[in-house]
């Protein structure tokens, strides 16, 4: 799985831990999941379940070691190929090569009626039995000659005249064949159940035509669209002029290079990179966009690779697909850690948004058609898909779902309105209609396809990079079973590919994002029409974004931190809200908001184990940030020591709480203007003493601060409260206390909650310490991050990874708690963000 918000993936995967990506990402001394295995070379992460399938997904093969997976056995309902891979048994004899060798569609299992894809022969001509590439005219079957290799046209049943009796049935003509009698049809017509003939329309079969079939009566015409010219077999379409200005260019983690359309000539892209994954280009000012995983940024530069600049600098994890809209003019891209589909716009970086986020398990590649307003991209998690919405994240459908495993890259035909994709486990390419018929597969063959990772098309050629062979490869675009060799480069690592071309990104005549009528995100949706789309946090008001003042449930994890709705959730799949996630962080512990600028800040521990990317912490820090994930930055980095420990903030001074672990205090800290910072309590030995804090929270209504101590030494356990100067300090609770995880306050009710996590409790008191009953009591529960809005409370199970929530009543029957979010790993905290008052 994932670091951090693996928005709503199996519900609500909001996840913690660093996934099967398919871009390799090195950690400094870490572990895979518990259902993970480790590819030993590359670090990869790859499902448990594909070790010893018989199928080397690593690079190294090391997931298929001999000593141990020794002869693989396929499960009862899997068929086992001539190679060792196994497959599904429904994929027997269907005609499509999913073992790779061939040998799922053998004569020795029945398969007699289903031949290798052959080229199309002309009219009045057979395909030689066993050598499909070979042509020859019907009636020099079994005329005594050899024609064929092998003399496979003769023999068999040649010598018996099974024609004579009523022509076999045929309904045209019937020809003697070392299989038996074979009927045929005249011109313009197909055969039908073997022996009648029917019109035929040739525009069904996708080899007829680069581009646009006409179907005719005795027939077919090829045509092309614009910008492309018919070649002299009348079928095939090249690019009408500037083909010189063809390019092709592959990332291989540490370099862009590009080339001509003949793979010629490379040359090296003069930006620098550092682990480039992604890549677009934007016809309109020639730019090259592209991905970095390490850097967790997206960047653009000429098309040479000068005027290099950042375009996307936060917010980004494992940023695996991007695809440009160059009507609209915004960049899409997937995020495989935080399973989200976002946009910016290309004029106004920070003028983002998350487009789709339920139900997204593991994205990996992503397409965009802006001449429909449609958007394609592919899912790889436990329900493994291609989908399409609009471009505005309206219409979601899904064209592809079965026989299909590990979706890795996707790429659109512009002149045919086609979607090619490519599956890594299953190692083909094959495409459909945008609609989702039609699916043909293209190739499917060990000696061209290994492990596909991305494609681009340009004319009837697939570009496509594939790891294991550690090549960029051609191949034509549509099926022809022939094993001739393309021409192909040797690229170590191989990953981003993208092809250039002035056809590639066709004009409209009709664009409604013109004129820039949407204050922030203007996105093309469904007949010409748009949208106008907000950032989180923000409201469209008249095509104007405003902010949203709504109340949102902040959820803490080790790696991310992000906001959702707290009301109208459906089937435990809430609502992103308030902000853009905050990604790649490297040990987040406690989280506030302030109204001031409206900025989160947060408290970072240091990092431990695995370190995972730039923005991990070495030390205690504590970082301020915007709602929407821009202008990071460190407060008080010269002067923290390293052991606070929790945080809260003053919504109406807008100071900054900080309780300090080793140095046992609690200080106050100005965060606007100039930085100061005062002690407000410390160890001095009594028993409000500050000695071993955890939590914080603030009633600033009544100017109290509040905070839970472990204790240590003599010092008991304690709830304790004081004013925000440290005075009139006051034990809350210190009797029949464990260990002491979270708290937080009922402002209008005036109560503390709090949680202990081990013994399963969350308690409830007043603000003087009476009336203090149980609110949950269930050793089985985990209670860690507890937060209180409008008699709801929530509370973090780690043993669930879960969010629970009850109704707080004013009786005394304890509440009834119910399931508010699942499937979060490695939440931390909770708290609740009220823009209005920060309560």
């Amino acid at each position: 799985m994932v670091s951090y918000v693996a928005f709503v993936a199996r519900q609500f995967t909001v996840v913690c831990s660093v996934k099967a990506v398919e871009v390799m990402v090195q950690f400094q001394d870490g572990q895979c999941k518990n259902n993970e295995f480790k590819c030993v070379t590359s670090g990869l992460c790859i499902p448990l379940v594909w070790k010893c399938d018989g199928q080397k997904d690593c690079d190294d093969g090391s997931d298929e070691p001999a000593s141990i997976c020794g002869a693989k056995q396929c499960a009862s309902d899997h068929f086992k190929c001539d190679n060792g891979r196994c497959i599904f048994n429904a994929w027997l004899c269907d005609g499509e090569n999913d073992c790779g060798d061939n040998s799922d569609e053998d004569v020795r299992h029945g398969c007699q009626s289903v031949q290798q894809l052959s080229v199309r022969c002309p009219f009045d001509h057979i395909a030689c039995p066993g050598a499909p590439d070979i042509c020859i005219p019907i009636h020099n079957l079994c005329d005594e000659k050899e024609h064929c290799p092998g003399g496979s046209d003769e023999g068999g049943r040649c010598a018996r005249d099974l024609c004579a009796a009523d022509r076999a049935g045929c309904t045209y003509k019937c020809h003697m064949s070392p299989d038996g009698p074979l009927c045929s049809c005249p011109f313009g017509e197909q055969l039908v159940n073997k022996t009648r003939c029917e019109p035929e329309n040739e525009c069904l079969d996708a080899r007829s035509c680069s581009q646009t079939c006409t179907d005719e009566k005795h027939g077919y015409t090829c045509s092309c669209v614009e910008g492309y010219t018919l070649s002299a077999d009348k079928r095939t379409c090249k690019v009408s002029e500037n083909l010189q200005d063809m390019r092709i260019y592959v990332s291989n983690r540490n370099r862009i290079y590009w080339s001509d359309h003949h793979l010629d000539n490379w040359r090296t892209f003069a930006a620098q990179v550092e682990n480039a994954i992604a890549i677009a280009w934007d016809s309109v000012e020639d730019r090259i966009y592209w991905s970095d995983i390490r850097e967790k940024k997206i960047f653009s530069a000429t098309r040479n690779g000068t005027n290099m600049t950042v375009f996307i600098s936060d917010g980004l994890d494992i940023t695996e697909g991007i695809a440009l809209d160059w009507v609209g003019r915004n960049l899409y891209w997937v995020d495989s850690n935080l399973n989200t589909i976002e946009v910016a716009s290309l004029k106004r970086p920070g003028a983002r948004a998350v487009l789709i986020h339920e139900n997204v398990d593991q994205p990996r590649g992503i397409a965009v058609d802006p001449r429909k307003g449609l958007l394609f991209w592919t899912d790889w998690g436990q329900k493994p898909r291609i989908e399409r919405a609009y471009m505005d994240g309206s219409g979601r459908e899904i064209l592809v779902s079965t026989k299909i495993y590990w979706p890795n890259s996707i790429a659109l035909d512009y002149t045919t309105d086609r979607v090619y994709f490519a599956d890594s486990k299953l190692d083909y390419i094959d495409f459909v209609n945008y609609d989702g018929t039609g699916r043909t597969q293209v190739l499917s063959s060990s000696k061209f396809v290994q492990h596909p990772h991305a494609l681009a098309i340009f004319e009837d050629m697939i570009y496509y990079s594939d790891r294991r062979l550690q090549r960029l490869q051609l191949y034509p675009k549509y099926p022809n079973g022939t094993s001739m060799d393309y021409p192909s480069h040797t690229f170590s690592k191989a990953l981003g590919v993208v092809a250039v071309h002035p056809v590639l990104q066709p004009k409209i005549s009709h664009n409604p994002c013109a004129g820039d009528p949407c204050s922030h995100l203007c996105l093309l949706g469904k007949d010409g029409s748009f949208t106008c789309k907000c950032p989180l946090g923000m409201k469209n008001e008249g095509n104007t974004c405003q902010l949203d003042l709504k109340p949102f449930l902040l959820v803490i994890q080790k790696t991310g931190i992000f906001g959702i709705q707290m009301y109208g959730v459906k089937n435990n799949t809430p609502e992103l809200a308030g902000m853009l996630p905050l990604a790649g962080l490297g040990n987040a512990h406690d989280a506030v908001y302030d109204t001031e600028g409206s900025k989160i800040y947060y408290l970072e521990l240091p990092t431990t184990g695995r370190l995972i990317g730039p923005n991990a912490a070495t030390e205690t820090r504590i970082m301020e940030v915007s709602l929407n994930d821009e202008n990071r930055s460190q407060i008080l980095s010269s002067q923290l020591t390293d052991d606070p420990i929790c945080i809260a903030m003053d919504w109406y001074g807008h100071n900054l709480f900080v309780a300090n672990k080793i140095s046992q205090t609690i200080e106050i800290v100005r965060v606007n203007g100039v930085q100061y910072r005062s002690v407000v309590l410390n160890n001095d030995q009594s028993p409000t003493s500050v000695v071993t804090p955890v939590a914080l929270a603030v009633d600033s209504d009544h100017g109290l601060l509040f905070w839970l101590d472990r204790g240590g030494g003599a010092a008991s356990p304690k709830v304790a409260r004081a004013e925000f100067s440290g005075n009139n300090p006051l034990v809350v609770a210190s009797n029949d206390l464990s260990e002491l995880d979270n708290l937080a306050l009922d402002i209008t009710g005036q109560r503390v909650y709090f949680s202990e996590a081990k013994a399963g409790r969350i308690t409830s008191t007043t603000y003087d310490g009476h009336d203090r009953h149980y609110i949950l009591n269930d050793a089985g529960k985990q209670p860690r991050g507890i937060a209180f809005f409008n008699n709801r409370l929530f509370y973090a199970d780690g043993a669930f990874d879960t969010v629970e929530v009850a109704t707080i009543n004013s009786d005394s029957q304890p509440p009834q708690f119910s399931r508010f979010i699942r499937n979060i790993e490695n939440l931390i905290n909770i708290k609740v963000v009220s823009p209005k008052s920060c309560k």
